[in-house]
């Protein structure tokens, strides 16, 4: 059960070696992978290995990327952890080109016509993790 949140504020390498998440700095730091909920960059001078993300991702840890104030602007998270995300990336993959084009139309004519964007006009189909457009008078119409 991962209870921990790393803050990494000073220069640093990043990487791993047996289930630990190797911290480089003047000193090493290391802490079981297992137990990291949460990882922020701070510093802009950090640096990761390739497999230190995989292992992260594949734990199911959120990072956090800062900016020059020290905001978070960013957010790397596991893909596919729930099965409703692997389902609409599937039913999204597996769409055919009209189908996409035919969305994408919709969406762009949606977003102009509603002031504010689309935050509204969408809807969930929970059955193929798809948005769809709710139908109006105007469309009705024709």
């Amino acid at each position: 059960m991962s209870y921990r949140c790393v803050i990494v504020s000073n220069p640093a390498h990043i990487s791993t070696r047996s289930e630990q998440l190797v911290v480089e700095t003047d000193e090493r730091h290391t802490v079981p992978i297992e137990d990291i909920s949460a990882l922020m960059l701070e510093s802009r001078r950090a640096t990761f290995s390739a497999a230190a993300l995989s292992a992260l991702a594949q734990n199911g840890t959120a990072v956090f990327v800062c900016d020059e104030k020290h905001l978070p602007c960013g957010v790397l998270l596991p893909y596919a952890q729930h099965s409703r995300q692997l389902a609409a990336a599937r039913a999204q993959l597996s769409l055919t080109l009209p189908a996409q084009k035919t969305l994408l139309a919709a969406a762009r004519h949606r977003q102009n016509r509603q002031p504010g964007g689309m935050s509204g006009a969408v809807r969930q189909n929970t059955r193929s993790g798809l948005f769809a457009f709710p139908r109006t008078r105007r469309d009705k119409r024709r």
